[in-house]
């Protein structure tokens, strides 16, 4: 389920992510734990294409309380560690201008993500600019 209507990221959140702005699209994977079945299926998921996600330039990483771990590409350095989630699991698509895009409560797929990101206006001008 996307999720809307819910507030931004924390100021050190978006600190964390200033890296990425402009340059890549960040799928933030809030968890409770890292051994979360829902997480492992999210990895799993995200694993499938692993050139899908580079050619939309998308890095992904999960984050508890604690600790930060990377998924696809490189979790940035400084990065804060986020409280649980309400519901234990929320996957969160941050686009290239640093703005929340989408919000998930559970593993988001493959063609919901990339159908999202190809529609956004960048990803379209990158695309006519690769000739695709």
């Amino acid at each position: 389920m996307l999720l809307s209507g819910v507030p931004a990221f924390s100021a050190g959140l978006a600190e964390g992510l200033a890296a990425y702005r402009g340059k890549n699209r960040v799928l933030v994977i809030h968890v409770r734990r890292f051994d979360q079945i829902a997480l492992a299926r999210q990895k799993q998921i995200l694993r499938a294409d692993g050139p899908g996600l580079a050619g939309r330039e998308v890095v992904a990483f999960a984050a508890t309380r604690d600790a930060v771990l990377p998924i696809f590409g490189e979790a940035p350095a400084g990065m804060p560690a986020l409280p649980a989630p309400l519901g234990g699991f929320e996957a969160v698509l941050v686009g290239k201008d640093g703005t929340v895009k989408g919000r998930w409560n559970r593993p988001v797929t493959l063609p919901e993500l990339f159908s999202l990101i190809d529609a956004m206006p960048m990803r379209r001008q990158e695309m006519r600019a690769r000739g695709g």
